[in-house]
């Protein structure tokens, strides 16, 4: 039975002024992701060269494409600073941009299971850049050419999702700096230095498993994805000092 995406995303709509954190924001667009039929979703901003990601991406996946500046090869980034509207990529020849399957960006993700999407470009200006993009179309989800007919209705989802990411963004920046133990600074602070857990460990006399603790709570006080965004997080409110 065909789907009318735009009354479907209308509950969305709906939900999308009404959240005010990221993770709130994140799981209305994991609903959204499900209702277009995908696997995963990614919203990319980039501003002054540096990309923030939030994602349901697994965190390997997080990791590899923020340390390892994907975005300055992605070829999906790329197209999309050039269009306005949604469009398919991946490896096939329906889809609007192919994937070369010889580039970095193509070999780093394949390993992920990343070969086809949607992605909703958002213009912002100022050479700034965000988008909407939608990984893994799956088999039960609406047809191409139904997602195609309501390219005006994902792409308004977009911009709406766009706009509470940023201003969530700007409340966090803007917050009282999320409180932080002792412990949590120090493995922190070491993690900055380019120690390793086991080396930290060592440092501080507890055990790796111990860091780790300590690492990933503190990542989730700091509302970061990855321990290397917490650490910056963590610089940034002055939670650790310069290293």
């Amino acid at each position: 039975m065909s789907l009318n995406i735009p009354s479907a995303l209308e509950d969305i709509w709906d939900m999308i002024p009404l959240e005010n954190t990221v993770e709130d924001l994140r799981r209305v667009a994991v609903q959204l992701t499900r209702t277009l039929g995908f696997g995963w979703f990614a919203y990319l901003r980039i501003t002054g060269g540096d990309p923030q990601l939030i994602s349901s991406y697994p965190e390997p996946l997080v990791k590899l494409y923020v340390d390892g500046k994907l975005s300055d090869v992605d070829p999906i980034v790329q197209h999309a600073r050039n269009v306005r509207m949604p469009f398919f990529w991946g490896n096939s020849e329906e889809a609007t941009l192919r994937l070369n399957p010889g580039d970095r960006f193509t070999q780093e993700v394949a390993r992920y299971g990343i070969q086809n999407g949607l992605a909703v470009p958002v213009y912002v200006g100022n050479s700034k850049f965000a988008a909407v993009i939608f990984v893994g179309k799956t088999t039960d989800g609406p047809t191409r050419f139904e997602i195609q007919t309501a390219f005006a209705a994902i792409h308004l989802t977009a911009v709406q999702l766009h706009a509470r990411f940023a201003m969530s963004r700007s409340r966090q920046s803007s917050a009282v700096a999320p409180p932080l133990t002792l412990r949590q600074r120090q493995c922190l602070t070491w993690s900055a230095r380019g120690k390793t857990m086991s080396e930290t460990g060592t440092i501080l006399g507890i055990s790796e498993r111990t860091v780790l603790y300590h690492l990933q709570d503190a990542r989730l006080r700091l509302g970061a994805q990855t321990i290397t965004q917490a650490v910056v997080e963590a610089m940034r409110f002055n939670q650790i000092s310069d290293v």
